[in-house]
């Protein structure tokens, strides 16, 4: 007997399917929402739509003219936050750090 095809493990990182889908299923988003938010507030920063010292909206504007959820807006303030271009603390809001 032949053996089965080999299927990939839960954490298996290889994936052998047509490029751009996951195992042959289903398409795999090309550009995130989350990477579409944060290529946007990118963008605003570095063209001085929001210049330093600047309050980036709130959680809910953003998530009302992006039409993503709190957790995306969460992680990709984080994301703008690791790579220091924004700070802030919970209530205080988010703000645009100087540029070096």
């Amino acid at each position: 007997m032949g053996r089965a095809p080999s299927r990939s493990r839960p954490g298996d990182r290889s994936c052998n399917s047509t490029p751009g889908t996951c195992h042959g299923s289903l398409p795999m988003p090309a550009y995130t929402k989350k990477q579409k938010l944060i290529d946007a507030l990118t963008e605003r920063i570095e063209s001085g739509v929001y210049p330093p010292g600047s309050k980036l909206p709130s959680g809910t504007e953003l998530c009302a003219e992006f039409g993503v959820s709190r957790q995306v807006v969460r992680s990709a303030v984080d994301w703008l936050k690791a790579r220091d271009l924004v700070d802030g603390a919970p209530g205080a809001g988010v703000f645009v750090r100087e540029q070096r």
